[in-house]
């Protein structure tokens, strides 16, 4: 297809997905989450191994190190490591600001300098009350599924001077602002006891976090989260963004090809997924557990890419305002 059907395409996926997390958001979340989460994690990772993470240099090396954090952030938090809670929002700046390090420099010496700077800066900005929520609780998933999702859709609007990317950026930011205008009527649904038990377990500390950001009175417990305005508003918010982020990948093979793979290692995706799926059947803490691993891989694997459309906007929007060409069409 073509750029603008694919945009067409994607504002009605967001449509859909909006329509979805407000009927039923707890349980539409649970299955993007287990179901469509997976196969995500794993064609995008193919996908940014055939393009060398995006780093600047193109080393494994790089690689090696943003998957070596993110293994460790994820065994703390799987080992409930008493100390995590401080070792996690560490280890995902040290990524993420490592990862900027990664798309400006080729030269190791230059990284190293980086990295140095990195390590003393980190201790300091680590003195800000909000820095593990930010690092640790918001970066790998809300910020994740939402903001470097927008940033995706304006990255190819912009490449494009393509009108209806706009367009579905905006039809994205009505989504989500749609969220928060419609009041959720609390007597019209009742959570399943299975998706109760389920989301309560995981997912309890994003939700509860998220409401001290938007509302002055937060949820504070599970009845609040399962049959407050303020609980479903939160859990539309994150099963709507979660649910069209995963579309939005699978929608792209036409744009970004990532299906074109080796037959063996999409064949291995597949196995690898029917696997994931079998996993949370069986028991979905041991599930959670165990993706959590490949979830917090692809999210810091993703953090050069995230840093090269940040750049790129910068660069498009200079050129717009010059008058100039797209720098690179498409």
């Amino acid at each position: 297809m073509s750029v603008a059907r694919v945009n067409y395409l994607n504002m009605g996926l967001v449509i859909a997905s909006c329509v979805a997390a407000f009927a039923l958001p707890f349980e539409v979340f649970l299955f993007s989450y287990a179901v469509l989460g997976p196969l995500h994690y794993l064609t995008q990772i193919s996908w940014m191994h055939d393009r060398k993470y995006f780093t600047r240099s193109g080393s494994p090396v790089d690689a090696g190190l943003l998957a070596g954090l993110a293994i460790v952030a994820a065994s703390l938090s799987a080992w409930g490591w008493s100390d995590s809670g401080t070792w996690n929002p560490l280890l995902a700046f040290a990524a993420f600001g490592g990862a900027l390090a990664m798309i400006l420099f080729e030269g190791w010496g230059a990284k190293l300098v980086a990295l140095g700077v990195l390590a003393v800066v980190a201790p300091l900005a680590a003195e800000w009350s909000s820095f593990g929520l930010l690092f640790a609780g918001f970066l790998p998933t809300i910020i994740h599924v939402c903001v470097f999702t927008a940033c995706f859709v304006l990255v190819g609007a912009l490449r494009g001077r393509d009108a209806t990317g706009i367009g579905l950026l905006g039809v994205f930011a009505a989504g989500i602002a749609a969220c928060f205008l419609m009041t959720p009527d609390t007597s019209a649904y009742v959570v399943g006891e299975a998706a109760r038990e389920r989301y309560g377990q995981e997912f309890y500390g994003l939700n509860l976090s998220l409401s001290h950001v938007f509302f002055e009175n937060p949820i504070t417990n599970f009845d609040q989260l399962f049959g407050s305005a303020r609980g479903l508003v939160i859990a539309r918010l994150i099963a709507f963004c979660y649910t069209y982020h995963y579309l939005n990948w699978f929608s792209k093979t036409s744009v970004i090809k990532w299906h074109e793979v080796p037959r063996s290692r999409l064949v291995a995706c597949v196995v690898l997924w029917l696997a994931s799926l079998g996993l949370y059947a069986w028991d979905f803490k041991v599930g959670f557990t165990a993706l959590g691993f490949l979830s917090l891989l692809h999210v810091y694997l993703e953090f050069p890419l995230n840093h090269q459309s940040f750049l790129t906007i910068g660069r498009e929007l200079k050129s717009i305002a010059v008058g100039g060409r797209a720098t690179r069409p498409g």
